[in-house]
């Protein structure tokens, strides 16, 4: 997916039009949010991997690295569905 492509999703999703779920999202388009890099989205998918599907955003606090910033920004564009 490219650039354009995950801004017209989380486009949506911020106008109530379509959803971008934490739990089908790449690393690379994790590595969009501010404050997400290369080892961050990797710690991420591999939470995702081992402990399943996301039930909330807030679950985020269980992997090393990520503070509340993040997670409040994590928040604002995606669902944990």
């Amino acid at each position: 997916m490219g650039v354009l492509e995950l801004n017209d999703k989380l486009r949506e999703y911020i106008e109530g039009k379509g959803s971008a779920d934490l739990n089908t999202v790449s690393a690379e388009e994790l590595r969009k949010v501010k404050g997400i890099g290369k080892k961050t989205s990797e710690r991420i998918i591999s939470y995702r991997e081992e402990e399943g599907p996301f039930k909330e955003i807030e679950d985020l606090k269980e992997i090393p690295g990520i503070g509340k910033a993040v997670i409040d920004r994590v928040n604002q564009l995606f669902i944990a569905n």
